[in-house]
């Protein structure tokens, strides 16, 4: 019903520009030096975390901080 109502091509739009702005997001995480990408995009997914260089933070620390920092996106 929503490529009848929308059509094919709006959703080709929507898939490239998610696709594209993923992308992006990894290579601007990748400047960076407080983000980690995990896994690169892909399909417009990407897996990144907060993991600031110089501190060395154990991966335990590490999983406990961005679950704090999810948290609180999420809330």
């Amino acid at each position: 019903m929503s490529i009848k109502t929308y059509g094919l091509e709006t959703f080709k739009e929507a898939i490239s520009y998610n696709i594209d702005l993923a992308e992006k997001t990894e290579d601007l995480l990748r400047k960076s030096k407080n983000w980690e990408i995990v896994s690169q995009a892909t399909l417009a997914i990407i897996n990144f975390r907060y993991n600031p260089l110089g501190f060395n933070l154990s991966d335990e620390k590490l999983d406990k901080l961005n679950q704090e920092i999810s948290a609180r996106v999420v809330a």
